[in-house]
């Protein structure tokens, strides 16, 4: 993020993960492993 005190408006700026098919997805997978959860759970395959 950015701020310019001249306008006083903050730029920011973000990336969306499509479809869970990048790191979102592996951090959901990762999540379901520690926690012994099935590998797959609260992921969809579109």
């Amino acid at each position: 993020w950015n701020y310019d005190p001249r306008t006083g408006r903050v730029l920011l700026l973000s990336a969306e993960d499509n479809l869970g098919k990048g790191a979102g997805g592996q951090a959901v997978q990762s999540f379901n492993l520690m926690f012994g959860l099935e590998e797959t759970a609260g992921l969809q395959n579109f």
